[in-house]
């Protein structure tokens, strides 16, 4: 697809504050996107009163995905409220991204805590599988804001309260990625603190927005790693019925009395089976996000937290109660078992689904229970095929 037939059948959405109603959003044509921010007044920009939201994920004009801006907040996984381990994280993204050549047109934004890492390129929704899943393996990118379709402030003073927290701090942009090689926590917060001119905003935001396809670099990582995905997905692993669910009457009292000790308060939250406990923050990373399902484990809406790993079915697996209840007794950690997501299957739903698979024509590596007839199925399919 032609660049100019790329950026005038994409949308992006914009707002100007935190707060913003959906109603209030505004999709405006990628094309037309600068000469629309060039239109806000520079009062605005300058107090906070208005700020640029936008949305990294660009719509067709029947708002289905098209692509994905790449643009992503880098942060420690051990403490993203620590400017210093917020610094140290982006080193290292940096240097692989060096190492495999990758850091071209990259621009380096520090966000008043963390960094935001940001390419004017869009991964179209083809590759999308491969985009999100180096995203979620890449230890320092905070992946939730591109999987949740989320916006990002990209340019803004932080000093207004349309903007969410108080705080005199603006977004700014180093000169060169390699600044930060010997950036500290001082000059960090040096740079920026306080307003900056209008100018300086619009300046910084014009060579980040998407203005072309990633490159051949980009596209061959995302498939590679599409691939290794799509692999994983001939993996088949059915379910088949057994009592799973073990008795919480020693989890709970340990549970509550952990969480009165370090004061986070619990709401139970949800509709009949689905029903789960939403901490006022997570234990894990001390952010707003955590949740406990019904058998005490802890899960996590970010995905930098130990609590939010995604497993092979693209599920948050979360952390059992011996993983996060100091000296948890009662139930051994090896042998907890969470319950499984989806529907259990039968024996006799296994074997069909098995012979299902061994007559595809597509690859497939069977892991089930043992004694469900892996053996006993496979042959039964494949000596007729064999005799024919």
């Amino acid at each position: 697809m032609a660049q100019d037939h790329f950026k005038n059948d994409c949308y992006v959405l914009f707002k100007g504050t935190l707060w913003s109603r959906k109603e209030k959003w505004k999709k405006i044509p990628l094309a037309s996107l600068p000469e629309f921010l060039n239109r806000i007044p520079d009062r605005g920009l300058e107090t906070g009163l208005i700020a640029v939201w936008l949305q990294p994920v660009l719509l067709g004009e029947d708002d289905i995905p098209r692509a994905h801006w790449m643009i992503v907040d880098v942060e420690s996984s051990e403490d993203h409220d620590n400017i210093a381990k917020n610094l140290e994280a982006g080193r290292r993204l940096l240097m692989r991204l060096c190492e495999m050549r990758l850091e071209e047109n990259l621009v380096i934004m520090l966000s008043g805590r963390g960094l935001r890492f940001v390419w004017p390129y869009m991964v179209p929704q083809g590759l999308k599988r491969g985009f999100l899943s180096w995203l979620k393996n890449e230890p320092e990118i905070d992946a939730a804001p591109q999987l949740h379709k989320s916006f990002f402030r990209v340019v803004g003073y932080r000093g207004h309260r349309n903007q969410g927290e108080l705080k005199n701090v603006h977004i700014h942009v180093l000169p060169s990625i390699h600044d930060i090689w010997f950036l500290d926590r001082q000059e960090y917060l040096g740079m920026v603190k306080g307003q900056v001119p209008a100018a300086y905003h619009r300046e910084n935001l014009i060579p980040i927005l998407p203005r072309s396809y990633a490159p051949k670099c980009w596209v061959d990582l995302f498939e590679g790693l599409q691939a290794r995905e799509r692999l994983k997905d001939s993996i088949f692993v059915p379910k088949y019925a057994f009592p799973e669910k073990r008795s919480t009457r020693k989890v709970w009292p340990q549970i509550n009395l952990y969480l009165d000790k370090v004061g986070i308060s619990k709401m139970e939250v949800g509709a009949e089976d689905h029903r789960v406990f939403r901490l006022s923050k997570c234990p894990a990373c001390e952010r707003q996000g955590g949740y406990l399902t019904q058998s005490g484990r802890l899960k996590c809406f970010h995905t930098s937290c130990d609590a939010g790993q995604f497993n092979e079915e693209n599920r948050i697996s979360g952390l059992s109660p011996a993983k996060w209840v100091p000296n948890f007794e009662g139930c051994d950690e090896e042998v907890f078992i969470e319950e499984r997501s989806g529907n259990k299957m039968s024996i006799a739903d296994v074997r069909n689904r098995i012979a299902e698979a061994v007559r595809s024509k597509e690859d497939a590596l069977i892991v089930t229970d043992p004694g469900t007839g892996k053996t006993y199925e496979v042959l039964k399919q494949l000596v007729p095929l064999c005799e024919s």
